[in-house]
């Protein structure tokens, strides 16, 4: 080889060196960007012509690869509950175009139509809940409903103390209610329109360790009252017995409840407990609901489990990627899961910008599935992922590579000087 090939490799040392110092300069200028991954390169020589047996000379060095480094970042707190960061291994899904790309930076919030987006406009990818709050396996955009339907009530639950020391009254009668019963309760429950209603619950003593029940509504909430009723009608009744020690120790004389409404709603059919029946006389068991001690009748609690039309007033991301909707009528449901995807290499994975990654055939096809599940990692809400340049390392770097460029200018300089020697011979 000539003297001149070694300019071609102190240039091809220049133009490497030049791009590693660019590598690092994206680096720092990277340093607070949310989610960023750092990357390094990997020089690797180039040979010349072959001299004796079979050696070559070097012909100076390339740029051989791009490496991803996907440690960790540090995590920032931000109180913000749609600011996702992943404690671990995986990636987010999201979705422009009808085409899947990747990411770490969590920074996500819904636009106007619901839906869960990044800054971008990318739709962010889990798998949708049904209208229970059960997860499925379709994934697809998150989507978030504002509104909650209403439930209606199926199932009363009242504990009680009925006071064994009172006497016996009347019969019962629903119109006169304050002479004829021993102790009343009222609570709300609801019809499958989301309307509240007030159910009325009236004890009678009819014998030691024996009371009756009976449950009424406003008359002018049904469609069927009785014409001799003047506020309420009875809509169901029953026969709580005790043991010798107090505790329930039969109901099963109990109906459920039936109410025809007049606003429109379905037809109610609401089952009434009012505790755990013991299973043998005198046992110990059966005191968590109603009890004939000789206290003052008082209830302990009281429960139903429907609810009216409600709208979306807070929401929170469980480690497992769930997104779990409070709403203003007290309930709450899933409403979707966070989809993370990870890859069989992801170093093979190709850097778009904006913190955007999309697979390729050396990254292998992406692997989705929930949080914490196979190698991907959990959730943190209300925190974003830093960006895990390390300054200190990348000065370092830089330090070496400004090294390596300017011994690579000497080399050109000192060819040029044995050029001009050269050349000197012939004066």
């Amino acid at each position: 080889m000539s003297i001149l090939s070694s300019l071609f490799s102190g240039i091809s040392g220049l133009n490497t060196n030049g791009n590693a110092m660019s590598v690092i300069g994206d680096n720092i200028a990277n340093v607070n960007t949310i989610g960023f991954k750092s990357t390094s390169v990997t020089f690797e020589d180039l040979l010349g012509a072959s001299v004796g047996q079979g050696n070559a000379i070097g012909a100076g060095t390339t740029l051989s690869s791009l490496n991803f480094d996907f440690n960790q970042g540090a995590f920032e707190t931000t109180g913000v509950a749609t600011d996702l960061a992943i404690d671990g291994k995986g990636f987010f899904i999201v979705n422009k175009d009808g085409s899947n790309y990747f990411a770490r930076a969590g920074r996500f919030h819904f636009d106007k139509n619901g839906v869960l987006i990044n800054n971008a406009g990318y739709h962010v990818q889990g798998f949708q809940a049904d209208e229970n709050g059960n997860v499925t396996s379709q994934v697809g955009d998150l989507s978030v409903e504002h509104n909650a339907p209403p439930q209606a009530t199926t199932e009363v639950n009242v504990a009680a103390n009925l006071d064994s020391r009172v006497d016996t009254p009347p019969a019962f009668d629903i119109n006169d209610t304050a002479t004829t019963a021993n102790f009343s309760t009222t609570l709300s429950i609801y019809d499958s329109l989301g309307n509240a209603h007030f159910l009325n619950f009236f004890f009678r003593k009819a014998s030691p360790l024996s009371w009756e029940w009976h449950a009424a509504v406003p008359k002018d909430d049904v469609t069927n009252p009785l014409a001799t009723d003047t506020s309420l009608t009875e809509v169901g009744d029953g026969l709580l017995t005790f043991s010798t020690g107090g505790a329930l120790f039969d109901e099963t004389t109990n109906t459920p409840l039936t109410i025809k409404w007049k606003s429109g709603a379905a037809d109610s059919s609401i089952a009434a407990d009012f505790g755990t029946n013991i299973n043998t006389e005198g046992s110990t068991t059966g005191l968590d609901g109603t009890t004939d001690f000789g206290n003052e009748s008082s209830v302990v609690t009281q429960t139903q489990n429907g609810f009216g039309a409600g709208s979306l007033i807070n929401m929170a991301v469980n480690p497992n990627g769930d997104i779990e909707g409070v709403f203003s009528n007290g309930g709450s449901r899933v409403l979707g899961r966070i989809a993370l995807a990870s890859f069989a290499n992801q170093g093979g994975l190709r850097r778009l910008g904006g913190g955007i990654f999309v697979e390729t055939t050396d990254s292998g096809q992406a692997l989705v599935g929930g949080p914490d599940t196979g190698s991907r990692g959990v959730i943190t809400s209300a925190a974003l992922e830093k960006s895990n340049v390390d300054l200190a390392t990348q000065f370092v770097n830089m330090i070496q590579i400004q090294r390596g460029y300017q011994a690579n200018t000497r080399t050109i300089r000192t060819t040029d000087q044995m050029l001009v020697d050269l050349i000197g011979l012939i004066q």
